[in-house]
């Protein structure tokens, strides 16, 4: 039955997608992010004393039902970062977005740079 003269309709239920896929998404999304980090961040600071060949880090972050990034964080890990790296990643815009999952989803991916 129709909504009465003047009721907007209800929206329709938005659709969860599974969250394997959302994680996939989430993923690609931090590869772009990881390029930027590289291009940034470690290419600079690659031929400084002590720096190593390879950073490692750890993202942790959530995204929107509408797949926008939300909130994020990254981890060092121990014996494979180098604080100018590190320090810059850490600046850098919160600008990722991934193919509306449709809620919430939080992520955990580790990843190297370069």
């Amino acid at each position: 039955m129709p909504p009465p003269k003047g009721v907007d309709a209800p929206a329709p239920a938005a659709s969860v997608r599974p969250r394997a896929v959302a994680q996939a998404d989430a993923a690609k999304a931090i590869e772009s992010l990881r390029q930027t980090i590289k291009t940034r961040c470690f290419d600079p600071h690659k031929n400084d004393p002590g720096a190593p060949a390879t950073v490692k880090l750890t993202y942790s972050g959530a995204f929107d039902g509408q797949g926008v990034e939300i909130a994020r964080g990254l981890s060092d890990t121990r014996g494979a970062y180098f604080a100018p790296v590190s320090k810059c990643a850490r600046e850098l815009p919160m600008d990722l977005k991934i193919p509306p999952p449709g809620a919430n989803i939080e992520v955990e991916i580790p990843f190297e740079v370069p």
